[in-house]
């Protein structure tokens, strides 16, 4: 199944940049890429509309989610292993390409919403990131440095410095976002 890429426009009247909550039931197909323009003219945002594919684990805002590695049923739709819009909470190390992106708001398990999958966002640091250094998934849904031979893990970059465990400021450049 092919990812579905969207840009928005001046009829697309849904504030997706200012979602808080996660749906009941799907508003577009899963895995859909939108494209947002940026009113700092920099790089677009990016939103990729996914299904907590968990078991009984809520999407926290800010969280990293990760491809599911197997076939999953939703509403009567089945989906394949690693489809982009079926998603879990990352772990250590998880692969770029599956990365489907930081949660931007609370997705309860079973329900959609929307994560940033490329441009500027916030995500939950394991520990001190320096700006300017790759990063990679870190355990639970958050964002650590990147080592000496991890470049097939890095997911972006930081942009300012984040002191401790927290609130990272990051650009997101998936190699799985294409538009």
């Amino acid at each position: 199944m092919a990812t579905y890429v969207r840009r928005t426009g001046d009829s697309d009247t849904r504030d997706l940049a200012n979602r808080t909550a996660s749906d009941t039931y799907p508003v577009e197909p899963v895995g859909t890429i939108v494209w947002l323009p940026t009113q700092e003219g920099t790089m677009p945002l990016a939103l990729r509309y996914i299904y907590n594919g968990e078991a009984s684990t809520d999407f926290a805002a800010k969280d990293v989610v990760v491809a599911k590695t197997s076939a999953t049923t939703i509403q009567g739709v089945s989906y394949h292993a690693y489809h982009l819009g079926v998603g879990v909470l990352g772990g250590a190390n998880a692969v770029a390409m599956l990365v489907l992106g930081i949660a931007r708001y609370a997705i309860n398990n079973g329900e959609y919403g929307y994560v940033t999958c490329g441009g500027r966002c916030t995500a939950t640091a394991a520990g001190a990131i320096s700006a300017g250094v790759r990063i990679i998934t870190a355990a639970s849904g958050d964002v650590d440095t990147v080592g000496s031979s991890d470049g097939a893990l890095v997911i972006g970059f930081c942009v300012t410095a984040a002191g401790g465990a927290g609130d990272v400021d990051m650009y997101l450049c998936l190699p799985n976002v294409q538009g």
